[in-house]
């Protein structure tokens, strides 16, 4: 609800999630929210499981869904030229799951970056605000401020909260890297 009421008309929401959270297209609409679609980030070189039960978690979903009332913003053209050698965007994203000097150590479902950037460059117009309600290490965050984005973003766990915060204030911002 509270990402209901503070998007604009059109405007985007992107989320992942792992097969147990039994997300479907019938629960995002009970939302308010429109469906667009269902990403599949291939995770390179996931992790093993830490018990031989079953295979090993390989994929996440990524959902799009957006706010009633105006048509949403997707970056075609760039995604095309910068991501996809001039081809059509799919929903397969391939990116390595976190690992060397990206993998912090202190959060278990820490994204990568390159993943995120490409999610913010894909959906948020340029000047777009970004809203993470759920900041972990803070990857949204610093996708954002690299790409130029204002963001706003929460963690509701102290710990947390000061690390993220500390690593989003030593991020260079897109003007400070030119």
């Amino acid at each position: 609800p509270l990402c209901l009421q503070l998007l604009k008309p059109g405007g985007v929401l992107v989320f992942s999630c792992t097969e147990h959270l039994n997300i479907s297209v019938n629960r995002i609409e009970a939302q308010g929210f429109e469906f667009l679609e269902r990403l599949f980030w291939i995770k390179r070189s996931a992790p093993p499981r830490l018990t031989p039960s079953g295979h090993r978690a390989c994929v996440e979903e990524i959902w799009v869904c957006k706010k009633p009332g105006d048509t949403h913003f997707f970056n075609y053209e760039l995604l095309k030229d910068t991501y996809w050698q001039g081809k059509q965007a799919s929903n397969y994203l391939e990116f390595e799951q976190c690992s060397g000097s990206e993998r912090l150590g202190w959060h278990d479902t820490q994204k990568p970056l390159k993943l995120w950037t490409y999610l913010l460059n894909a959906y948020c117009p340029d000047n777009g605000m970004v809203l993470d309600l759920f900041a972990g290490t803070g990857t949204t965050a610093v996708a954002a401020k690299q790409c130029g984005y204002k963001c706003t973003w929460i963690e509701q766990a102290k710990d947390f909260f000061d690390k993220a915060s500390q690593r989003i204030d030593q991020t260079r911002s897109y003007w400070e890297v030119q």
